[in-house]
């Protein structure tokens, strides 16, 4: 299988040394430490080291003279969390689903392990968004002309009309193997000509967890806004890896996952029939928890759509969910390196410490809801 945009989009190779540019931004520093693979400053004058993982990490012990970047030995001990465009971003929405703006920083609080954290990063705005769609289309659910067919369809054309000029999208199809339909492109003429391709399936399995994790892995890599749209079942038959390797690996990629389970109305019309078993109906039920579980563990969100009406909607969510976040990083407490898994929760509270309250134009309160990725994998020491 041939991943174009794993060469195309990767960041540079490690190099000797950090030279900064005119810009203020190093792209390239000593590969010594660590394995460091890239830099970037921010306007507060943090430095946020990339790091053979795929991590971005925190050091504070650095000079700088004549725009070449050195580092102190004992700077490249502990690391740093990003929670934004490399990491966790966290979206607020109101109880219809969009986003609540103008949140001040100091209104979120962070919580790794129980444990209050630092934000030492803070930033919100629009941006043009990254995105691979993500589709199964096999043999097993997406014959020719049948429902499942046409729902697939409907929902991956419908989706790329929302999408703006400078965004940039993927299509990838799935059944035994994942297949690159298109490549990441903002010419919709490429996209349209892939989802042509979309007519009759190869194959009778639908492989969830190895298409995932093979989309997620390439695309962890990729910098700004970023996310996988799948569209389908959720049902997995024949991967090579498990659901809890999937899940884990989805978490240390840090793209955020966005699931449209497909199949609702047709589930409902065979089982008021009495043709949907108890075991097909467990069956279908697992795969919508899948996909929940893989949005809510990346920080994005899944939908379950019964009607084609509906589509709208969640097409104007996804959107919103992906242009308008808030992104925060934090400096953890717990500097540990035993590779175990970190918990992260973000809490917004109002004056005293208590919950914060929203309120609709009327004055009356509403229900949120905050998005965001619920945890990491800390490194482990270099043997």
């Amino acid at each position: 299988m041939d991943w174009f945009w794993h060469t195309r989009h990767r960041r540079p190779a490690d190099r000797s040394r950090a030279r900064l540019s005119s810009a203020g931004s190093a792209i390239s520093l000593e590969a010594g430490a660590g394995g460091v693979r890239g830099l970037k400053l921010l306007s507060n004058g943090t430095a946020l080291l990339v790091t053979g993982t795929g991590r971005i990490h925190h050091r504070p012990g650095y000079s700088l003279d004549n725009g070449i970047l050195s580092f102190e030995p004992q700077a490249l001990a502990h690391g740093f969390v990003a929670i934004g465009d490399s990491g966790l971003r966290v979206l607020r929405l109101d109880n219809r689903g969009r986003f609540i703006p103008n949140i001040p920083q100091a209104a979120f609080r962070v919580l790794e392990d129980g444990v209050p954290q630092r934000v030492i990063s803070f930033g919100t705005g629009e941006q043009p968004i990254t995105l691979a769609m993500v589709i199964e289309f096999s043999g097993l659910f997406q014959q020719y002309w049948s429902f499942g067919w046409q729902e697939t369809l409907t929902a991956t054309y419908g989706f790329v009309q929302t999408l703006k000029p400078e965004d940039m999208i993927a299509v990838v199809a799935f059944d035994l193997r994942p297949e690159i339909l298109s490549d990441f492109s903002n010419n919709r003429q490429e996209t349209y000509e892939a989802l042509a391709r979309l007519r009759v399936p190869g194959f009778s399995e639908s492989n969830l967890y190895d298409a995932l994790t093979e989309v997620a892995d390439r695309m962890s890599d990729i910098e700004g806004r970023k996310a996988i749209l799948y569209i389908g079942s959720g049902m997995d038959t024949f991967s090579r890896i498990t659901f809890d390797q999937c899940r884990r690996k989805l978490q240390t990629a840090g793209v955020p996952i966005y699931a449209l389970g497909t199949l609702q109305a047709l589930r409902e019309w065979y089982d008021a029939r009495g043709w949907l078993g108890p075991i097909a109906r467990l069956d279908f039920l697992q795969a919508d928890n899948q996909l929940r579980t893989f949005a809510r563990e990346t920080g994005g969100f899944a939908w379950f759509p019964r009607f084609f009406g509906e589509y709208g909607g969640i097409f104007r969510q996804i959107n919103e969910a992906l242009r308008n976040t808030y992104s925060l990083a934090y400096q953890p407490t717990n500097v540990a390196r035993d590779g175990k898994q970190r918990k992260i929760k973000v809490e917004l509270i109002g004056e005293g410490g208590q919950p914060l309250r929203v309120v609709d134009e009327r004055g009356k309160p509403i229900k949120y809801q905050i998005v965001h990725k619920t945890g990491y994998t800390a490194p482990r020491e270099v043997e």
